[in-house]
């Protein structure tokens, strides 16, 4: 096992709705109604970012993603996994072309196991990384008005992005479009020292703030998986319902391409993520076994009470063999868990 299967990157994105607002924070339900009818901000603390540069620097992580970073232009982007030997995922990363640097847009609490793990793989390449999380700060909008936000701040061509497509704002100041629960959206990566300036302008925008369980019912809805809870090195990549996004199938070799693509051709996966419901769940700390008369089914592995309905919604691995979708249930006492469906599959934007 690998220092990877210790970590959990938990949410912390350091939102504080009745900051911006200067009074009272909007009740739970009411953040997630404007984040579905409106737009959602929040200071993404959750994530950090690591610099590839190099005249090697694209050809070198080409060959360690399951994504194609070769063929990235300046202002592009893309989502891929890192898998160990055995195909197994052992952490996910946004990549970003921004002029001659890649940035790696990681968990926070994982960068410096990333960094570590790609420093393994440096050898006689013109390649060098360094850790930039200490530098940034992160503004990141979502909601179907994001689009109209993006105007406000001279993005008036955002519909036509590709995911993770970026623009400069300001000579600091990058604009990425990045659907990162599901909606329309995108983060501002700017210098700290900005941030309280760009935050002020966007609430002016007419962005709420909101906290980062909003957020995180959001993701779970979206069935958008969180590394460290539901990627680790017990899961391959056809099992997230992520591979459209996440692996080119027209790459050649990188770690972990032959199991990829064996299970890719034959259509095999032991068990798949889906969306889950259940009406109580109150004392329940993923990961939790899901069972069927008696017997082991899978496993819960994302959970989160829903601001509006107050019943529980969650993600989680299910065995492929498992046809009848009744009487699951997890934890003890038992409660019962209703299967919506394969995750991945609805989104109200393409994801990255």
């Amino acid at each position: 096992m690998s220092v990877f299967s210790s970590l959990h990157a938990l949410p912390c994105h350091g939102a504080d709705p009745s900051a911006a607002a200067g009074g009272v924070a909007p009740a739970p339900e009411e953040q997630y109604r404007a984040a579905c009818s409106g737009v959602a901000m929040l200071r993404r603390t959750d994530r950090g970012r690591l610099t590839v540069t190099g005249v090697d620097a694209k050809e070198w992580l080409h060959r360690l993603v399951t994504n194609a970073v070769a063929e990235l232009s300046d202002g592009m982007g893309c989502y891929a996994f890192a898998l160990d030997a055995r195909g197994r995922i052992l952490f996910d990363l946004n990549i970003l072309a921004i002029e001659s640097v890649l940035w790696l847009d990681v968990a926070r609490s994982y960068a410096s196991l990333v960094l570590r793990h790609l420093d393994r793989y440096v050898f006689t390449e013109d390649v060098r990384l360094a850790d930039a999380s200490d530098h940034d700060a992160r503004l990141a909008c979502t909601g179907p008005r994001s689009r109209e936000l993006a105007a406000a701040l001279g993005v008036p061509e955002f519909d036509d992005l590709r995911p993770l497509e970026s623009r400069r704002l300001a000579t600091d100041v990058h604009f990425v479009r990045h659907a990162f629960v599901g909606y329309p959206g995108f983060e501002l990566i700017l210098p700290r020292e900005q941030a309280g300036a760009w935050w002020q302008r966007l609430v002016q925008a007419g962005g709420c703030p909101v906290e980062p369980a909003i957020i995180e019912v959001l993701r779970i809805e979206a069935g958008l998986p969180a590394l460290g809870r539901d990627l680790d090195e017990n899961v391959l990549p056809a099992e997230t319902g992520q591979l459209s996004r996440a692996v080119s199938s027209q790459k050649g070799c990188y770690v972990g391409h032959e199991i990829v693509e064996r299970m890719r051709s034959r259509g095999l996966r032991a068990q798949r993520l889906v969306r889950l419901r259940m009406d109580a769940a109150d004392g329940l700390m993923p990961p939790v076994e899901l069972t069927q008369d008696g017997r082991n089914v899978g496993r819960v592995t994302s959970l989160a009470r829903h601001p509006v309905t107050a019943d529980w919604v969650g993600l989680g691995y299910l065995r492929t063999g498992v046809v009848e979708l009744t009487g699951i249930t997890a934890g003890e006492p038992r409660r019962v868990v209703e299967v919506l469906g394969d995750a991945g599959a609805l989104t109200a934007d393409e994801p990255a």
